[in-house]
């Protein structure tokens, strides 16, 4: 555990994701038919996606509005 900048408690997670198939996260929209590609995976985008899964089975609630929009979420 340790503090943010604003001196809050935060935790640091280690995780391992598998994907089922290829997939690819571009770093800016595509020039003609050329798509460059990031190499690893953002965690804007693993928050978006544990976001969607929470949204699937779960309506927003205050859990929901912490997690993911607070002003804690950084």
């Amino acid at each position: 555990m340790f503090n943010n900048s604003q001196g809050s408690a935060m935790i640091s997670l280690t995780i391992t994701l598998v994907s089922r198939s290829p997939f690819s996260i571009a770093v800016s929209r595509a020039v003609g038919n050329v798509q460059e590609s990031l190499d690893f995976i953002p965690g804007t985008a693993v928050r978006g996606a544990l976001a969607g899964l929470w949204l699937k089975s779960n309506k927003p609630d205050n859990g929901f509005k912490e997690i993911f929009t607070g002003d804690n979420v950084s």
